[in-house]
């Protein structure tokens, strides 16, 4: 036995020392891999690293090949935890733990068609790609809560959940990067735009200073189109932006619609019936507001005021369900822009 211990003692202090004097990968973008792996979405940096120094990992120049590799591992790891369930679905189980499993079955079958999806969607539109990758941790919980629920725990299972929660992270971290990547190319070309001359210089600043609006930068952006250029009055300016607001809504209400088409959980279902409402009113507001103008401005300033909270309800109903896609979350702070920005303008009449 003493030397069976030793043996072991020294395979392991050898294992160690190769480990250590071993060289690292050197990845071909190492700053996309950093900045990836530090995401806020990942809680194990060097499983992040660890899931890259693979060959094809440690090639890979851009976040598409990324995107493939973790997709990849993701599929394969939830199609085993897929064709385990279906293993144990097989022998004699209570009701409560044959229940608990068809929920997993249903989620492994989901997910594995996730994971497997994100790779094309991408090349598409990354967005579209961003949101997809988020509703997979979701329904990783759902088989997670019901084998807890039906206190049946086993190993495989439990790892299985973690890996295939982990891919979800990553791939929502890798897809998020596009996103920001977009971003910061659309403000870099904004930089070099000419500074523009308004038609009435005064009264822009005068709004565009207002309490009610947070960036000036931006309030003076959102009029330098040719009709922004031109306006001469508040009248006119409020036109602008009230189609803004409109155009914003829509889209959000297009995009919640969308949305509610997927499979989700009962709560995120919630929530979204609580943003589809939010923004079936909020476009019918900003419609609104132009010809109340001309008839009333205390009205139409009051009705303007009213779009605040109804955007707070929507931003409160997915935060109780902790669900956060990008472009909802940017929907609510561009429509919330708007109604303050049409409540400065109206409290100018």
């Amino acid at each position: 036995m003493a030397s069976q211990a030793h043996f072991i003692s020294v395979f392991t202090v050898l294992f160690l020392s190769l480990d250590i004097f071993s060289p690292c990968g050197v990845f071909a973008n190492q700053q996309l891999v950093d900045q990836v792996c530090y995401g806020v979405a990942i809680e194990d940096r060097e499983a992040c690293l660890k899931t890259f120094s693979t060959p094809q990992g440690l090639a890979a120049n851009n976040a598409n090949q990324l995107v493939r590799i973790a997709m990849n591992e993701g599929a394969t790891i939830s199609q085993n935890t897929f064709n385990l369930v279906e293993e144990m679905i097989k022998k004699s189980n209570t009701p409560m733990i044959s229940k608990a499993l068809k929920t997993c079955e249903k989620t492994y079958s989901y997910v594995t068609d996730e994971f497997k999806l994100i790779t094309p969607e991408l090349a598409e539109d990354a967005m579209s790609a961003n949101y997809d990758v988020a509703l997979i941790n979701p329904e990783i919980e759902n088989c997670a809560n019901a084998l807890e629920a039906a206190k049946f725990t086993v190993p495989q299972l439990v790892e299985g959940n973690r890996a295939a929660d982990y891919y979800a992270n990553l791939g929502y971290e890798l897809t998020a990067h596009f996103i920001s990547v977009f971003t910061i190319l659309f403000l870099s070309l904004n930089i070099f735009f000419p500074r523009v001359v308004f038609a009435n210089q005064q009264l822009v600043d005068q709004v565009c200073n207002g309490v009610a609006i947070e960036d000036r930068e931006t309030c003076l952006k959102t009029f330098s189109t040719p009709q922004g250029l031109a306006a001469n009055n508040v009248n006119q300016l409020v036109e602008v932006a009230m189609n803004e607001g409109v155009t914003i809504s829509q889209n959000t209400f297009n995009l919640v619609e969308e949305m509610i088409k997927k499979p989700n959980t009962p709560m995120i279902s919630k929530a979204l019936k609580t943003c589809e409402k939010t923004y079936s009113y909020v476009t019918d507001e900003f419609k609104l507001i132009t010809p109340e103008l001309a008839e009333d401005a205390m009205s139409a300033n009051y009705d303007v005021a009213l779009i605040n909270p109804e955007i707070e309800n929507c931003a409160n109903a997915l935060e109780a369900v902790k669900f956060t896609v990008p472009q909802l979350v940017e929907g609510n702070r561009v429509a919330d822009y708007y109604a303050n920005l049409g409540y400065e303008l109206t409290a100018n009449m």
